[in-house]
């Protein structure tokens, strides 16, 4: 495995970064006291190459490179500040990834270009009563296949509010025990209810909230791969997802970073700076130990993934622990470091807040060591 960025991908991780300097995070702290959208810098993202560069040519992309788009990603979240904004991009970039891989030729014409020209998709896999536990989805399609009808609600989904194009998981019960499948959904569909945008604690400009499909009707050719498939579907979205919030989740502190770095090398303490004191140097050289660690994790377990490597879903569940785990560890001491001014509202707390939330998007801290579990049971290599 090489991760060394060529020239071009340096360029294109300077370009991103600089953008979100420049574009996201002047707006973040607005959204996230508003709990809004960052429409204004979604658009103007998407009026760049950045989601182009994993789209098949055919459909007005690059060319599906996945390694270029990461070094894009990267740039992004290492400015932005804005934890909400990030699990949009990740979001997105799951969701074109499950089109790109198992989407029908009607279904990219469809919904690729609209992607590209900004519409936002939400992965609806959470209900009330089981959370993000797959094999335990109540939402069920009944019905002759001509005449299928959606049933069912979904729970804290990421864009819910305003998502142009869903993707759903759900039953097909007619087809006996393997029977969660994939469907693709859009507006034009009837009978879907959206709820208002929750109240969070951190990712305040992710909108997130409840969805119910009451008899809507949708045909096969709604279908994301095949039927009964779902499972396996659904886990090569999932595995992509789970890389990005840790090694993007990780890369986020950095604006954190860089703000405590400045404050305490004007502080004084006696007749130094606080930034010359060892206790502080030892939190920022833990802060560089635990993102490299989380940063070569990520970049190793996307390489699984993308060549679709047996020990790919526990390298992707490793990873997105340990870039949660890194920045909360992080956001904390930059807290603390910054005393009463880190108590305060800005990007440090802000930082913090979101943090917390990495830990439990897509899926808890405890579903993903009960992953890591699970796979370490099932290798020769581990007992």
């Amino acid at each position: 495995m090489n991760f060394n960025w060529t020239g071009e991908q340096k360029a294109l991780r300077a370009k991103y970064a600089q953008f979100g300097m420049e574009v996201v995070a002047p707006r973040a702290a607005a959204c996230h006291d508003q709990s809004i959208f960052d429409q204004v810098s979604w658009t103007a993202l998407c009026g760049t190459d950045f989601w182009r560069q994993i789209v098949p040519k055919v459909y007005g992309g690059l060319g599906s490179n996945w390694w270029d788009f990461t070094a894009a990603a990267e740039g992004l979240a290492s400015s932005l500040s804005n934890g909400g904004f990030l699990l949009s991009v990740i979001s997105q970039a799951g969701f074109i990834r499950g089109l790109a891989q198992h989407g029908s030729a009607a279904q990219k014409e469809k919904y690729f270009p609209r992607l590209l020209a900004g519409a936002l998709s939400a992965t609806c896999i959470a209900e009330s009563h089981s959370g993000s536990h797959t094999p335990a989805v109540r939402t069920t399609v009944t019905g002759p296949a001509n005449a299928w009808q959606l049933n069912g609600e979904k729970w804290n989904i990421a864009h819910a509010p305003i998502a142009e194009i869903l993707l759903v998981v759900g039953r097909i019960p007619a087809l006996g025990k393997r029977d969660i499948s994939l469907f693709l959904l859009d507006e034009s569909h009837a009978g879907i209810t959206r709820g208002p945008a929750q109240n969070k604690m951190g990712n305040r400009s992710l909108p997130t909230s409840w969805l119910e499909f009451r008899n809507v009707p949708i045909c096969e050719a709604d279908l994301l791969g095949p039927p009964g498939d779902g499972l396996r579907t659904l886990q090569a979205i999932l595995a992509i997802d789970r890389v990005y919030y840790g090694l993007l989740g990780s890369l986020m502190v950095r604006p954190a970073l860089r703000e405590a770095h400045s404050f305490l090398a004007k502080r004084q303490t006696g007749n130094s700076p606080l930034l010359e004191q060892q206790h502080v140097q030892r939190k920022f050289a833990d802060a560089a130990l635990a993102l490299k660690q989380s940063l070569w994790l990520g970049r190793a377990a996307l390489s699984q993934v993308l060549e679709s490597q047996p020990q790919a879903s526990l390298s992707s569940s490793a990873a997105k622990l340990s870039g949660a785990e890194t920045a909360i560890h992080v956001a904390r001491d930059m807290v603390s470091l910054l005393g009463s001014r880190g108590y305060q509202t800005g990007t440090a707390s802000r930082l913090l807040q979101d943090a917390l939330g990495f830990l439990a998007v897509g899926g808890t801290e405890d579903l993903h060591r009960i992953n890591l579990f699970n796979q370490m049971q099932r290798s020769a290599d581990w007992f």
